[in-house]
């Protein structure tokens, strides 16, 4: 049995990023394929292309999984693997940047210019999609009620009221996932 081949990334000019082209599959769970290519982004007052800025938490480098890239193998994390199957279309390809991805983590000096411009990055995204990870028990009823309370200014009950503190549990558990924990994220 042959090894497969590991993608190797071609040197990105100055200014720009590298945008995922995530290819459509009907089928859910078949590997999933896709495409890297420059866009100038970093100097000018507008992205060049329109992508999606992916924002997810990496989480254990363990038990890595595949993406092909023209053909070619990079081992990614189970949580952006996942996130990604997720986001693959059955028939339209998008445009997404993943850091993991995007950013060529072995290229030191690249890695730290790209990090000092992931601000810029998601400021020119045309949305940000944030992957909390799998959905789990009480996630879609506390995205309904943090839904409902965006749309009708609804405020949460006195979260000293046990009865509340039990409505309002399922916000709580969505919340204590490991994306809300990220420096970036608490920290605004």
């Amino acid at each position: 049995m042959s090894r497969p081949i590991l993608y190797h990334y071609s040197s990105l000019p100055s200014g720009n990023i590298r945008l995922l082209r995530l290819l459509p599959n009907l089928d859910k769970h078949a590997p999933i394929h896709c495409g890297l290519f420059n866009c100038p982004i970093l100097m000018s007052e507008e992205a060049s292309h329109p992508f999606e800025a992916l924002s997810y938490v990496w989480g254990s480098s363990e038990h890595t999984r595949f993406v092909c890239i023209d053909n070619c193998e990079l081992p990614i994390t189970a949580s952006l693997h996942t996130a990604l199957s997720r986001l693959r279309d059955s028939f339209i390809e998008r445009i997404i940047w993943a850091d993991a991805i995007c950013i060529n983590q072995e290229h030191l000096v690249e890695r730290a210019h790209q990090v000092q411009c992931m601000a810029n990055i998601y400021a020119k995204a045309n949305r940000v999609l944030v992957w909390l990870g799998e959905e789990k028990s009480g996630s879609a009823d506390a995205l309904e009620r943090i839904h409902r309370a965006a749309d009708e200014f609804y405020t949460f009950e006195d979260w000293d009221n046990k009865e509340a503190e039990l409505r309002n549990a399922p916000i709580l558990t969505l919340i204590e996932r490991p994306w809300f924990r990220r420096v970036w994220v608490s920290s605004t």
